[in-house]
């Protein structure tokens, strides 16, 4: 059985263990003034300070963990110090409804003294991904399969299928008629979704064929000489 190291550093390295529990396990295991911030901590700092800051940018977690660290440090007992923070986040300043009458820090806390603890911690909207729909046409001509090269932003350089946004198959279909590709569908495969930061395709996906090709496209009979985005390669799984 390994031995968990008393060095912040090493404990880091471990796998599966981050900053929050590092510093846990320094100041709870080992006794050293490392911090343990979590939302727990994030909320119970924030509604004692009126921190104004927006809490889900990075850098502003970076700033109240340097604030936290100093804490600990002064506390003299880093042990008892994130017990405390934990417990208390956990059972009393809590996201709604927070115990302010049984807390330690009422009589000291700006949040609750000016009676706007459920203001804390500020946090922006999550932004909600844009949904779009596809139909996404895996077309064999001779062997091979008809793609792109994208040009678009998104995956540029990326090789994708014969793809068109749109609410309906006929829609899609229109769209590859005005393009002059004389799509026959064979089978309808499992429809393929893939998220990326910002949006989310959804994409019903369909096998068949062609009796010509048309510009931008061209027919790619081997997968490996191109270079393929992690969503065409779910069609290409569902292909098969």
């Amino acid at each position: 059985g390994g031995k968990v190291p008393d060095d912040y550093f090493k404990v880091l390295k471990i796998p599966g263990i981050g900053a929050y529990t590092a510093g846990a396990i320094m100041s709870i295991a080992f006794h050293k003034p490392y911090p343990a911030t979590d939302g727990n901590v994030i909320r119970v700092l924030s509604r004692v300070k009126m921190l104004e800051d927006d809490f889900r940018l990075e850098k502003n977690k970076k700033k109240l963990n340097k604030m936290n660290k100093e804490l600990i440090e002064a506390s003299g007992d880093p042990y008892l110090y994130t017990q405390s923070m934990m417990e208390l986040g956990a059972t009393v300043c809590k996201v709604t409804n927070p115990l302010c009458g049984q807390c330690p820090l009422q009589d000291v806390c700006l949040a609750n003294l000016n009676e706007v603890q459920l203001n804390y911690p500020k946090m922006s909207p999550l932004a909600t991904k844009k949904e779009i729909h596809l139909y996404a046409f895996i077309l064999e001509h001779k062997g091979g399969f008809l793609m792109r090269k994208r040009d678009e932003d998104l995956l540029h350089g990326f090789y994708e299928f014969v793809q068109f946004e749109s609410d309906s198959l006929n829609g899609a279909i229109s769209q590859a008629d005005d393009l002059g590709l004389n799509i026959q569908i064979v089978e309808e495969l499992k429809p393929v979704k893939h998220v990326f930061t910002h949006l989310v395709w959804h994409i019903q996906l369909y096998k068949g064929a062609v009796s010509n090709v048309v510009s931008p496209f061209e027919v790619i009979s081997d997968f490996n000489q191109v270079p393929i985005p992690t969503v065409v390669k779910k069609q290409i799984k569902n292909l098969k």
